[in-house]
């Protein structure tokens, strides 16, 4: 105990300490909050996000976080800035401007690519199995995934692809 006391006693070994220690702190509570701010109990707390939730958790991918597809994947600094950017605007919007949310969301360009280049990333051992290049992207024919057919999508939305049209850019019919 008298060892403890004396390590203790030094001032620069006290503040060493106590700085690493609250940096730990910090760097537990920082990492929590962001990983509860990818799940969709945390992107459920905006009403209009209700349906969305909902579909999810009864879709074949109900046990990813809502940030495995609708986040950039890769460095902790990418996805920061494109959350923080995104995140603003949804924050905005919900204190200052909800009669201006519409009733159906539509992704923005940015974040379609982001989404396509996560099916990518999780789908890129099936990719060689199937030709992919009939349409632009992975929810022109896989649009019942991940949140289902669910009231929030449009009847043009959930309809089904006309024969021949997947593989009209191929000379093929479907």
């Amino acid at each position: 105990m008298k060892k403890l006391r004396e390590i203790f006693s030094n001032r620069k070994t006290f503040w060493f300490l106590g700085t690493f220690i609250a940096g730990v702190v910090f760097w537990v509570g920082f990492t929590s909050a962001v990983h509860y701010m990818d799940t969709p109990e945390f992107c459920g707390t905006c009403h209009i996000m209700d349906d969305v939730v909902n579909s999810h958790a009864a879709s074949a991918h109900a046990d990813l976080e809502c940030g495995s597809c609708h986040v950039p994947a890769g460095n902790i600094a990418t996805k920061m800035i494109y959350k923080a950017k995104v995140g603003t605007g949804h924050v905005y919007y919900n204190l200052f401007a909800q009669e201006d949310i519409p009733n159906l969301l539509k992704a923005k360009e940015e974040t379609k690519e982001v989404v396509e280049a996560n099916c990518i990333s999780c789908h890129k051992a099936m990719l060689g199995n199937v030709e992919h290049t009939a349409k632009e992207d992975c929810g022109s024919c896989h649009r019942g995934l991940p949140h289902g057919q669910q009231s929030f999508k449009t009847k043009e939305w959930n309809k089904e692809p006309k024969p021949g049209e997947l593989l009209k850019n191929k000379e093929g019919v479907f």
